[in-house]
């Protein structure tokens, strides 16, 4: 090892005794929150890191102990577990003022012994929080505070939705050796920075709402020039690298279509720096006639125009005809034809009828059908 290698390696290990870690934080803001509090001497003799599911969460809960809430930023949820010694040591310290030789008797936790216990909690987040450093480590220890206690563990840990946990198991000494209590700090693990985030992943920092999301999604538009007519022959034919002539004049008028095959908009497709582009024409709706007549890209569009309305239906209203002479004097209305036929001649002519005689034209061609 090279002396210039031995000079960097020991600035980085002096680095690190002096960086303020998550463990180192705490400890100090144990010590200190329980002084400044409760005029309590209490020191963490160790501290001890594990990362939990939720679903593994219950069997590493500590059994008989207080079990409370922790209200996060952003609604983070968290929890904390403080046993029977932790929780008798700091009820006896405050009512009494001073702690008693013999270690409290286990007994079943109540909401009162939780208010007397979160002044501690608050006191050790918001002392720890601001000596910290590091943005992952102030990211997890940002700001706990004290919310309710929790009913059993099985509804703590129903209220425990994140992928994944940090337990942070801290062992003290209170009162200079005279007891030895415990208590397990559950948060949630901070999500990963955009640093350490996938390159091009929709993270809460560059997308806040899902519309956002949304449009930043690919999406692929085809742009259709024009219809080309050709044999099925033809079609069938064609291979890599053969060219189709297109009609002129059919880059102004490109039509963007949706997946569904529905226009979407025209354009002009062009090229600006070697790529190609399509500036598209917000003065026309994609599926409006031109004013010379339709073209050959209207049928790539599908147009739902409305039929034409009905010249007898679209006239005015019929006038009030009250005012037309009476006709009953045109006398009886004559008596339909008899025009029975099923009995003698067929081929005679009604009767009434005074029809020519076409015997002498020629017979006319059979149709064959």
């Amino acid at each position: 090892m090279t002396a210039l290698l031995r000079k960097a390696q020991a600035g980085r290990q002096d680095h690190a005794a002096r960086a303020m870690s998550v463990p180192k934080a705490l400890r100090l803001a144990t010590a200190k929150a329980a002084d400044d509090l409760f005029d309590m001497a209490m020191a963490m003799i160790s501290i001890k890191q594990d990362l939990h599911s939720p679903e593994t969460l219950p069997d590493a809960l500590p059994k008989d102990a207080l079990l409370v809430f922790l209200d996060g930023p952003e609604g983070q949820v968290g929890a904390a577990a403080m046993d029977a010694v932790l929780v008798g040591t700091l009820i006896q310290q405050q009512t009494m003022g001073r702690i008693a030789a013999e270690p409290p008797p286990a007994r079943a936790m109540t909401a009162t012994d939780a208010a007397l216990c979160a002044p501690l909690l608050d006191g050790v987040f918001d002392r720890a929080a601001a000596m910290l450093e590091d943005a992952a480590d102030i990211a997890l220890l940002r700001r706990y505070r004290f919310g309710a206690r929790a009913d059993g563990a099985r509804l703590l840990c129903m209220a425990l939705e994140a992928p994944q946990y940090a337990m942070l198991r801290m062992t003290l000494d209170i009162d200079g050796g005279a007891h030895q209590g415990q208590v397990t700090v559950i948060l949630p693990r901070p999500k990963p920075t955009p640093a350490e985030a996938p390159q091009g992943a929709v993270t809460q920092e560059n997308c806040r709402t899902l519309d956002q999301a949304v449009r930043g999604l690919p999406a692929d538009l085809p742009v259709i020039l024009c219809k080309v007519p050709m044999p099925a022959s033809q079609l069938g034919a064609l291979a890599v690298g053969d060219q189709i002539a297109l009609p002129p004049g059919v880059f102004p008028d490109a039509v963007v279509v949706g997946p569904a095959g529905d226009g979407l908009a025209r354009g002009v497709l062009g090229q600006v720096d070697g790529l190609r582009v399509l500036r598209i024409n917000t003065a026309t709706a994609p599926a409006a006639a031109d004013s010379g007549g339709s073209t050959a890209m209207d049928d790539l569009l599908e147009l739902s125009a409305e039929p034409p309305p009905d010249p007898v239906m679209a006239a005015d209203p019929l006038d009030d005809l009250s005012d037309l002479p009476d006709l009953s004097d045109l006398g009886p209305t004559p008596a339909p034809l008899d025009l029975d036929l099923s009995a003698g001649d067929q081929d005679a002519d009604p009767p009434g009828l005074d029809l020519p005689d076409i015997s002498d034209l020629p017979d006319l061609p059979k149709i064959e059908i």
